[in-house]
Formats: structure tokens, C-alpha cells, sequence
């Protein structure tokens, strides 16, 4: 058996701490994943994974917010396109 420092265990106890905390934190989101997906796929006739649809005239936002608009190049232009952007005018009466 060969001496092992203080510095080496104390190295040696941190780097133990610092795997386990991390398999904890790992094997809980993976357990959490889990848990927020049962009711996708095979799980979806579950009773207990009914949602009611939205009432009538209720719509839902969509997912992925659509793109904003492309300003069209000018004649001649090789740049690359950029957002148009619009700012509202002076209110006029």
C-alpha cells in the first residue's frame, strides 16, 4: 500500500461528491422526463391522460412563432435579406 496525501483525499472526496450529486440530479430529470411524457404515444388512451379540447372560439397560440417578414431585395442587391421592419407613422388627425 503506498501513502496518500491529504491533498489527494480531499481531491479524491470531492470528485466522489461532485458523481454523486450528478447521477442524483441525472437519474431525477430523467425520472421527471419521464413522468411529463406518459401520456404521448402508447399511453395516450389512458383515462387518466384525458385533456378536454378548448372550449369553442378559444384558439391556441402556435408552438413555433411564424417567421417575420422578408423585405424584398432591391435590382442589383447580392445582400443577404433582412427582417422589414415597420414603425407606425405620426398619428394624424
Amino acid at each position: 500500500m503506498c501513502y496518500v496525501g491529504k491533498a489527494t483525499k480531499i481531491f479524491i472526496f470531492i470528485v466522489t461528491v461532485l458523481v454523486v450529486v450528478g447521477l442524483v440530479v441525472g437519474f431525477g430529470l430523467i425520472r421527471h422526463h419521464n413522468k411529463a411524457h406518459k401520456c404521448s404515444g402508447a399511453g395516450a388512451g389512458d383515462p387518466s391522460c384525458y385533456q378536454p379540447p378548448p372550449p369553442p372560439g378559444m384558439e391556441t397560440p402556435p408552438l413555433i412563432p411564424s417567421p417575420p417578414e422578408m423585405s424584398a431585395p432591391g435590382p442589383g442587391s447580392n445582400g443577404p435579406q433582412v427582417p422589414a421592419l415597420t414603425t407606425p407613422g405620426p398619428a394624424h388627425a
